[in-house]
């Protein structure tokens, strides 16, 4: 049996751990805020002069906690799970011009459905825009639908949200172009709250992964 004593000590014994794990806890750095403070992405309504033309296309702004001078616009693409190819763009301003909004657009269009100069059938041409302060940035590539793409027998569209990002990175959208059937037979599209997320629940799909890799004025 206890004595009232030993009861007493024990009290004390876990009050004091609790105490040393508490402030253990406290002594962990907090992390650092996730640069975007608001991201906007919006597509072409169902119907829409895209849709008819086959153009899957995403675009937006992002607001952001500190202002930037570089941003660099990052498409990743995804086919089985695996990175099968990545585009980008970027730009810079003078340091006294930084600015707290970065503007982008992606589109996704199938040569096979809608010709444009300089195509080729069996490919899908991206167009990316980048928009900081009064700089615009665009580029086009030319991507085989045997490496990326598919048929494009879909469109799957999801936002990311600011917590999924970092001080410097911010995943903006992921586009799901194509779909195959899993181990069991079935086809289906999937969320998700990080990009890793996204492209595991969607390991069956073309996934494109859409972000913005930003750089605050040097000295900052």
């Amino acid at each position: 049996m206890l004595t009232r004593f030993a009861s007493v000590h024990l009290g004390l014994v876990a009050v004091t751990y609790l105490t040393a794990m508490a402030s253990n806890a406290g002594d962990e750095p907090t992390p650092p805020p996730t640069l975007a403070k608001a991201i906007h992405v919006e597509v072409p309504e169902p119907g829409s002069i895209e849709d008819a033309l086959h153009i899957r296309k995403a675009s937006g702004r992002v607001e952001l906690r500190e202002k930037v001078s570089s941003a660099n616009l990052t498409i990743d693409l995804y086919r089985g799970g695996k990175k099968v190819d990545s585009l980008g763009i970027g730009g810079s301003i003078p340091p006294d011009q930084a600015v707290g909004e970065v503007r982008f657009s992606v589109q996704v269009i199938d040569l096979d459905y809608l010709p444009l100069g300089g195509g080729k059938k069996g490919y899908s041409r991206i167009l990316m825009t980048l928009k900081l302060g009064n700089l615009v940035s665009s580029s086009s590539s030319d991507v085989p639908k045997d490496v990326f793409g598919g048929r494009m027998n879909a469109f799957g569209f999801q936002q990311f949200g600011p917590p999924s990002g970092s001080a410097k990175e911010v995943p903006l959208f992921h586009m799901i172009l194509a779909t195959r059937p899993d181990e069991g037979g079935q086809s289906g599209q999937h969320g998700g709250g990080t990009v890793e997320e996204v492209v595991r629940e969607n390991k069956h799909s073309d996934v494109l992964v859409a972000k913005l890799v930003l750089e605050p004025p040097q000295g900052k």
